[in-house]
């Protein structure tokens, strides 16, 4: 296991991050006791079990982790696009709660995952989808493109069951794909 790191470069709920490298970070849990041990443990369990959407885990020996460093900065300008994108697709008439849901950057790809139990609601997620996977298509545009390709992913890989999609919880690899880097 690697045991230099550099600069703390963030945190999540039950864990921090270090940057190694321009290609890894150490992930590691912010507590050592049993319980957070093990659940740091089920944690990177879960994203090794699925390589296709979560970062790459390089090592990991219970205590830390080495998981592949991708770029949130890239992923969270292209969000923000996308945004933008779907606005232009959105229904004419809309409630003002899905509105605001819609097209807030932080939510939109949590709603385009289409995560709800609210059929009126799943019916415009799964709409807007569709449009946009149409538009990306159509205009032959990579990034709408692989964002619409990996929120089928996910659909697919996960049905629907909740994950946190936030855009903090985003990054694009050095082969130019999304990744979960937590769930």
């Amino acid at each position: 296991m690697i045991k230099k790191y550099k600069d703390f470069i963030g945190s999540g709920e039950n864990h921090k991050a270090y940057y190694i490298n321009q290609d890894w970070i150490l992930k590691m849990p912010k507590n050592k006791s049993k319980k957070d041990l093990e659940n740091f443990e089920n944690h990177i369990r879960y994203i090794q079990k699925y390589p296709d959407v979560f970062v790459k885990v390089k090592e990991f020996n219970g205590n830390s982790a080495v998981i592949e460093n991708v770029d949130t900065s890239k992923a969270q300008k292209e969000i923000a696009y996308l945004g933008k994108v779907v606005n232009t697709l959105l229904p004419k008439k809309l409630p003002l709660y899905l509105q605001t849901l819609i097209q807030t950057d932080n939510t939109i790809v949590h709603f385009l995952y289409n995560l709800t139990d609210d059929k009126k609601i799943d019916d415009i997620s799964n709409k807007l989808l569709k449009d946009l996977k149409e538009y990306g298509l159509k205009n032959n545009n990579v990034i709408i493109n692989r964002w619409v390709n990996f929120i089928e992913k996910l659909i697919k890989t996960f049905d629907h069951h909740w994950l946190d999609l936030h855009w903090g919880n985003f990054g694009i690899n050095k082969n130019g794909e999304v990744k979960l880097i937590d769930f």
